[in-house]
């Protein structure tokens, strides 16, 4: 990519920290305790990435644009549970933003925007209390993952894996039981046999 596009990737970066301040400070207001605690610590470490986009900015010639005086809300914040999916949102704002920057020819910001939207993508899991496929393309995705879900199969689903193919199940007759010892894949019904059949 071109300097042109390197300068307005930070920019866009610069731009979603400066969002994600602004929206931490009316989260903030609505949380107590380790929640208000863990707000504070992003809240910071938002103001230091912001630091650091305009130093890089500054670097390449050009001006950082400033913060808006006023960021609209996606969404009213009136309670916790409110004001950690806003935390959530911003964090996955920030996330898209750095995006753009693992796309830049210069290695240097392809490893700053990778770290950042790493700790950006752990820390919208934190407040949302879920992970997503795609960090930062919620509409490819369409929507988060349950991280105790996704660590457990379905109840009733076989433990199969890539590369194995997949054995057609082959139903027994209505009057038998299948009762052969081969190959656990083979024999599926070696652990739940299939009732006997009444008599007459």
């Amino acid at each position: 990519m071109t300097a042109t596009t390197a300068l307005s990737a930070l920019q866009a970066a610069l731009a979603a920290e400066n969002a994600a301040i602004f929206g931490y400070g009316a989260a903030g207001a609505h949380l107590t305790g380790s929640s208000l605690a863990a707000a504070e610590q992003d809240w910071t470490w938002h103001h230091e990435a912001r630091d650091a986009l305009a130093a890089m900015i500054w670097r390449r010639g050009a001006t950082p644009a400033a913060a808006q005086a006023f960021y609209r809300l996606p969404f009213r914040v009136h309670d916790a549970a409110s004001a950690r999916a806003l935390a959530a949102h911003l964090e996955d704002g920030v996330t898209s933003a750095y995006l753009g920057l693992v796309g830049v020819s210069d290695q240097g910001l392809r490893r700053f925007g990778a770290l950042a939207m790493q700790a950006a993508a752990r820390r919208a899991a934190y407040w949302r209390g879920s992970t997503q496929a795609f960090p930062g393309l919620d509409l490819l995705t369409g929507g988060s993952v349950n991280l105790l879900a996704a660590a457990r199969p379905a109840p009733g689903r076989s433990c199969w894996r890539p590369g194995r193919r997949r054995r057609r199940r082959r139903s027994a007759p209505p009057t038998t039981t299948r009762t052969t010892t081969c190959h656990p894949y083979r024999n599926r019904r070696r652990h739940s046999p299939r009732a006997p059949a009444q008599p007459g």
